[in-house]
């Protein structure tokens, strides 16, 4: 069966809506980074990392939080519902990506702007790095560790994709 694309080449848009999200949140510009990338298989992907000021004051290195933008593939005939279509069904979400991981950006990203509307100022800068290949070769992760370590350097990570639940209908 042929396999549809789960997002070819749309990561990088999606890294530059997520950017405006951060810039319209109030993150400075100079903390905002999308790093585009063309992976092993041809596609375009990109990292977006966002640091969000602390105060320093304890001189504390970064808190670090993952998450993915990426979905696995799906072949249609396989699903009972459209896994392409997002649908709620007696209040759950269907559909690629609803749990791995659109969640872990959309709350990483909306705690982002809520903390900052409610002029919250960590004692630690919080970094977020999104990464669009984790579900294929894992390449954008991977130049971030080796060519762009400035931008994630932290004290610890935490990753956003851990996890979820199970429904069997």
């Amino acid at each position: 069966a042929v396999r549809p694309p789960a997002g070819q080449g749309t990561w990088p848009a999606m890294a530059e809506y997520l950017a405006r999200r951060f810039l319209d949140a109030g993150i400075d510009s100079e903390d905002i980074h999308i790093i585009p990338q063309v992976i092993a298989t041809g596609e375009e992907v990109a990292a977006l990392v966002v640091r969000y000021r602390g105060n320093s004051l304890e001189n504390k290195k970064p808190l670090l939080l993952l998450a993915h933008m990426d979905v696995v593939d799906a072949i249609r005939s396989d699903w009972v519902r459209d896994p392409y279509t997002l649908i709620e069904d007696e209040g759950f979400f269907f559909g690629r990506g609803t749990s791995d991981n659109k969640t872990g950006i959309a709350m990483l990203t909306a705690t982002f702007a809520r903390l900052i509307r409610e002029g919250f100022t960590p004692t630690r800068d919080l970094i977020i790095a999104f990464t669009g290949d984790e579900e294929s070769t894992m390449e954008s992760i991977q130049m971030l560790v080796n060519d762009h370590r400035n931008l994630i350097d932290s004290e610890f990570v935490l990753n956003s994709d851990a996890g979820g639940g199970y429904r069997d209908h």
